[in-house]
């Protein structure tokens, strides 16, 4: 039997005890992997969260981190792709002090230089 934890290990604000459990139910967030495979996608993000995300089953224990951003259409987005939470968060950091500016994200997909196929991550709009 598989045991499944997920913590919120980052965020953009304080959250309430219904929000946290809103941003760890992922299983309505649309995939930022799926959505760029039609091209770049502009997403204007409201509300963020790290996630880190534990399954243990009896044979093995499997660890990973997610984003999930609740955009100004109030959907919820997500991804496990290292090099967008890092780029995500980069901007994220760099405009959290910054008022009355808007701001929101390009994701989109580039070729690997390493690895066959193609990697997401965002740049600022």
């Amino acid at each position: 039997m598989a045991n499944f934890k997920t913590t919120i290990t980052r965020s953009n604000t304080e959250l309430s005890a219904k929000q946290r459990i809103q941003l760890k139910d992922t299983a309505d967030a649309i995939s930022l992997n799926e959505v760029t495979k039609e091209g770049a996608f502009i997403l204007t993000p409201v509300v963020w969260a790290k996630l880190h995300v534990s399954l243990e089953t009896d044979a093995t224990t499997k660890e990973y981190d997610q984003i999930v951003i609740v955009g100004d259409d109030d959907q919820k987005y997500c991804t496990g792709s290292d090099s967008f939470i890092r780029a995500f968060i980069d901007i994220c950091e760099e405009m959290e002090d910054e008022t009355g500016e808007d701001w929101a994200v390009k994701v989109f997909r580039l070729p690997s230089k390493n690895f066959s196929g193609d990697f997401i991550t965002c740049t600022i709009v």
